[in-house]
């Protein structure tokens, strides 16, 4: 279409037309970014602290959550929100959990020190 507008002389009529394309393409461009807008605004809401007690809450109320599950949830969630510890990090150790003391490993080894730089053991390929 441009060609043939120019190749009879119409470099205005050409113009125009380009001219409208680059339009139609900004305006469909504006569209994308409004739509992506509201579906990330939309997320954002949806995520909220109030909305997920209401959900709690309902599957209490169903059967599909013991209160003792219900419990447990809004407390965890309620620790998150003020900034407390998450997940079972209070919880106390099982028998089974490992730890090791500080500055050395579960074997008992002292753990190497970082500040040296690397250390290249016996078996380390050798630059």
């Amino acid at each position: 279409m441009l060609a043939q507008a120019a190749g009879q002389g119409g470099i205005g009529e050409a113009l125009l037309w380009l001219g409208g394309m680059i339009v139609l393409l900004m305006i469909a461009a504006g569209g994308v970014l409004v739509l992506r807008a509201r579906l990330l605004d939309r997320g954002a809401r949806s995520g909220g602290p109030g909305l997920f007690l209401d959900e709690l809450r309902a599957m209490r109320d169903r059967g599909e959550l013991s209160p003792a599950e219900y419990d447990a949830a809004r407390s965890a969630m309620a620790a998150r929100l003020a900034g407390g510890p998450q997940g079972d990090a209070g919880a106390p150790d099982s028998p089974a959990t490992l730890r090791a003391r500080p500055g050395v490993d579960l074997t008992g080894d002292p753990l190497p020190d970082s500040r040296s730089g690397p250390q290249l053991g016996p078996d380390s390929p050798a630059d």
